[in-house]
């Protein structure tokens, strides 16, 4: 095959949507305590509740809004508040979304010691989108781009390179509670990784990977293909 016959392939390839999709497990049995939801989380200071009741959200805008989420949740943790807590120890719940869900995601799965010194460099200093780019070029990544799409060539990026593989499983069950909010396309609402909404698909989060919800949150349309979940009470889901 020539390389000009290589190139109409693999663009064509690139430009199309996928064909198959990676479907999220089903829930066997509905449990309201079952699952990565707010109510199942420890609170931040058992001992000594706070009367305060502290909700951050985090906006989209690419490595801009990550960098801004990082700096605005540094600066959290540099207000001591008593007893060698700090402000950002006392948060709640993160809210975020694109690039804000690489931030609390990054939060909600390693903590705050490695966020605070170690999301710069995994992540605001990481050259990403050359990284994801680079892997679409790569013949040995085709046969999986042709099955599924662009989209689950940049997850697997980012399951591999910045979240480990973790899982909602592996999420500590404490405070903050991270919800990573995307949009379903088939409805234009929005759509929260959270066990309360996957129980309304009849399906379980655990399983999935932290590195799709983020990736759904900040996938948008053309650069990426649509991030489907099977809705087991219904029709898929397009995020």
């Amino acid at each position: 095959m020539s390389m000009r016959s290589l190139v109409i392939v693999f663009l064509t390839t690139l430009l199309t949507s996928c064909a198959f999709y990676r479907k999220n497990p089903p829930l066997q049995h509905y449990d309201p305590a079952y699952g990565y939801r707010f109510s199942s989380l420890i609170p931040n200071n058992s001992s000594e509740p706070s009367p305060n009741f502290i909700i951050v959200s985090l906006s989209g805008g690419g490595t801009r809004a990550a960098a801004l989420a990082y700096g605005v949740l540094a600066r959290m943790n540099q207000e001591q508040i008593g007893n060698g807590r700090t402000l950002l120890d006392e948060v709640d719940v993160i809210s975020s979304v694109s690039g804000g869900s690489f931030a609390s995601a990054y939060l909600g799965v390693f903590g705050k010691d490695r966020f605070i010194n170690h999301f710069r460099d995994d992540v605001l200093y990481r050259p990403i989108q050359r990284d994801v780019i680079v892997r679409l070029f790569e013949p040995w990544n085709w046969p999986e781009l042709m099955l599924y799409g662009r989209s689950d060539i940049a997850e697997n990026y980012y399951n591999s390179e910045i979240f480990a593989g973790q899982t909602y499983q592996s999420i500590p069950r404490r405070r903050p509670y991270i919800i990573l909010n995307a949009t379903d396309i088939s409805w234009g609402a929005r759509f929260e990784f959270t066990q309360e909404y996957f129980d309304r698909m009849c399906s379980n989060l655990s399983p999935l990977p932290i590195a799709r919800a983020v990736l759904a949150s900040s996938a948008f349309p053309v650069a990426f293909t649509p991030i489907t979940l099977k809705n087991y009470g219904a029709a898929p889901l397009q995020l």
